[in-house]
């Protein structure tokens, strides 16, 4: 019985494309995956609770010392920026015991905390913190602060704080905008690998990334599944990637550049070999594959010669460019017969 109906599926594509011939492939290649690098975890030293602001927005600039089973007699902190662009608003460090002085001038760019003479416990790590906002006037581009100054130490053991990071640069942009839309398939049978989530990751031009997982819920007719992402901190004037992974269905890929607004970008994932996107892997789908490879028009490359990159990527079922191997192995899954999709 299986041999009869891969043989039927087989003769019902052949009818499709009887009046074309098969040329070579050139020329054609699939869309370059992006690298998304890990996100930044637990600074030991200094960091920002944002990487970009607006004019006159505020942050904060926190210096965070670990845990760590000492005491500590001497503690030194300065921070310093660029008073051009930055001004603190507060800054309210304290360590117990001994005395201290503290203070920040706007003038000249530092605020300051130093304590002597002081019994500090480590056991639960320090945490200073100030508010800071960029100026109406600041120039816009990346600026950084610095720890120019970090001891936190004990004299009589030896103990002595070395910071891992003792700088942070903080963008002032023109304006900040977001990127959300939805993510969503159509599976008339799910992926074995499938579940229920989407991993949406948006990288600008220099490597930075930012990542959100989405709960994708099925619809009343029980094949659509949807759900929403949302990045509220992107850049106006910048350039970014989106990639977008589902269970069992063709990484997509997306590169836009935003202006001044914010961006409503939907994501509609194919199942891998689905190339029509009905939500089933069927012998449409070796036909679309087929029209592609002699050159006429197909969900793959339109009327006007514009190639669908995504498209193309889901057809490659077999790895490398597309070729009839994919079209065979749409029709062997069919048949039920061994194929890629056994993998899948």
């Amino acid at each position: 019985m299986k041999v009869k109906r891969i043989l039927s599926t087989i003769a019902a594509v052949a009818v499709a494309l009887c009046s074309f011939s098969l040329p070579a492939i050139t020329g054609v290649s699939p869309p370059m995956a992006v690298t998304v690098s890990a996100a930044e975890t637990d600074v030991n030293g200094i960091t920002a609770t944002k990487e970009r602001v607006r004019r006159n927005e505020s942050f904060d600039i926190v210096v965070n010392v670990p845990p760590a089973a000492e005491t500590a007699d001497t503690v030194e902190i300065r921070l310093s920026f660029d008073p051009e662009v930055f001004e603190v608003t507060s800054w309210n460090p304290s360590v117990s015991g001994g005395s201290s002085q503290k203070n920040y001038d706007n003038s000249k760019g530092f605020a300051i905390l130093a304590a002597a003479n002081s019994d500090v416990n480590l056991s639960g790590g320090l945490t200073f913190s100030a508010t800071v906002r960029a100026k109406n006037s600041a120039p816009t581009g990346a600026h950084t602060f610095r720890l120019s100054r970090g001891d936190v130490s004990n004299t009589e053991t030896g103990y002595s704080w070395q910071p891992e990071t003792r700088e942070v640069s903080v963008k002032v942009v023109d304006r900040i905008v977001s990127v959300s839309g939805s993510v969503y398939m159509t599976a008339q049978e799910l992926p074995k690998n499938f579940d229920g989530t989407a991993s949406v990751v948006m990288t600008d031009s220099i490597g930075k990334t930012s990542r959100v997982t989405v709960e994708m819920e099925p619809s009343s007719d029980g094949v659509t599944y949807e759900g929403f992402y949302m990045f509220s901190d992107a850049e106006s004037e910048e350039t970014y990637t989106i990639r977008t992974e589902v269970g069992g269905c063709t990484v997509r890929t997306e590169t836009l550049k935003l202006e001044f607004s914010s961006v409503n970008m939907d994501m509609k994932m194919n199942i891998k070999g689905d190339v029509d996107g009905d939500g089933r892997i069927g012998a449409s789908d070796a036909t679309q594959i087929l029209k592609f490879l002699v050159g006429s028009v197909s969900v793959i490359r339109d009327s006007q010669g514009i190639l669908n990159e995504y498209l193309y990527d889901v057809a490659c079922v077999d790895g490398g460019e597309l070729s009839p191997r994919d079209a065979t192995q749409i029709l062997r899954h069919v048949a039920e017969f061994p194929s890629v999709f056994d993998n899948i």
